[in-house]
């Protein structure tokens, strides 16, 4: 829900609306559009545009400041361990007491 929220503040969405409001694509020509993106990948097989690199920095370096965002205001303070268990003298003294009164 916060990342959400970070995107649409961050003009995401309203930038993809509006760009999909300006495209008016047939049927069709998505189709063909979403066809040709896929064999173009094929044909690159597995080489990555530099294009293509600095767009996933940008949003990698976007997600991270979301992020810190996020984990700085919901990060609650650090609480030490609590110690383990153990025996404290007055359960040691009540073993001994019972056992002694069985005998």
């Amino acid at each position: 829900m916060v990342i959400i929220q970070g995107l649409r503040e961050s003009g995401v969405f309203s930038s993809v609306i509006v760009s999909a409001a300006q495209t008016n694509l047939t049927k069709d020509q998505f189709l063909s559009s979403v066809e040709s993106g896929n064999s173009s990948r094929e044909s690159t097989s597995g080489a990555i545009n530099s294009r293509k690199i600095g767009k996933l920095l940008d949003s990698q370096a976007t997600a991270r400041r979301v992020l810190e965002l996020i984990d700085d205001a919901s990060r609650p303070s650090a609480i030490p361990p609590l110690s383990p268990p153990g025996l404290d003298e007055d359960d040691f003294q009540i073993d001994v007491q019972l056992s002694s009164k069985s005998q």
